[in-house]
């Protein structure tokens, strides 16, 4: 693991790490000192730990190609932030590709890189950060191309010929914050095989109606 650009360069999982089941999936501590836990509405605390990152790790099954994720978002720029990331590094190159918050970012970005190098880092989607339960998500067409998805609406897309993931190895929910103890909430997960543009749509704003209600009865 090493510092890229001012962000984490996410790499494996660790070899011990704190395993909890969020929403039918069993998801593990990534850099070793996250304490994982589910809250009383079943929702995933995932804290800030280390360089200002936390992450909580999956490893995602063959073929899964639309992951997506639900959060909490305080709308402050200032406090821990969400994102859903994406890996492959089961091939030649190692793939990383994120959707959601950042710290000190008013708006939602996507990013996307190739062995630590940014093809295209903290992209502006123009979807400004409110306070409330978010969506992110991250499909995988069969045509190669890599979208991204806030709140149910295209954020951003990469081609193949762009970026060109080959899979999904695995997904992390992870917090970005100024301070260790800082953490991000994450009321939703789900995951679906060889998805359209349009059922990605229909999946993400069904998963987001759900997730408001759930969290609407409280935290």
């Amino acid at each position: 693991m090493t510092i890229v650009a001012g962000a984490l360069f996410l790499v494996s999982l660790t070899a011990m790490a704190n395993v909890v089941t969020f929403d039918e999936t069993q998801f593990s501590s990534f850099y070793g000192p996250e304490n994982l836990t589910i809250n009383g509405s079943g929702n995933l605390l995932v804290p800030v730990v280390l360089s200002g990152f936390g992450a909580a790790g999956t490893t995602l099954p063959s073929g899964a190609s639309f992951i997506t994720t639900s959060f909490l978002d305080s709308g402050s720029t200032s406090g821990p932030a969400g994102e859903l990331w994406v890996q492959d590094f089961a091939n030649s190159h190692l793939y990383e590709a994120a959707v959601g918050a950042f710290t000190g970012l008013s708006d939602y970005v996507v990013m996307y890189r190739i062995d630590g190098t940014a093809v295209s880092q903290f992209l502006d989607t123009g979807i400004a950060r409110t306070a409330g339960v978010h969506s992110a998500g991250v499909a995988l067409l069969s045509n190669g191309t890599l979208d991204f998805f806030v709140d149910g609406n295209l954020a951003g897309s990469a081609t193949a010929a762009q970026y060109g993931i080959p899979e999904f190895s695995d997904a992390l929910l992870t917090v970005n914050g100024p301070d260790n103890g800082d953490e991000a909430t994450f009321t939703s997960f789900s995951l679906a095989p060889e998805p359209s543009s349009l059922g990605c749509l229909v999946v993400i704003l069904a998963s987001f109606w759900f997730v408001r209600k759930r969290f609407s009865r409280g935290a």
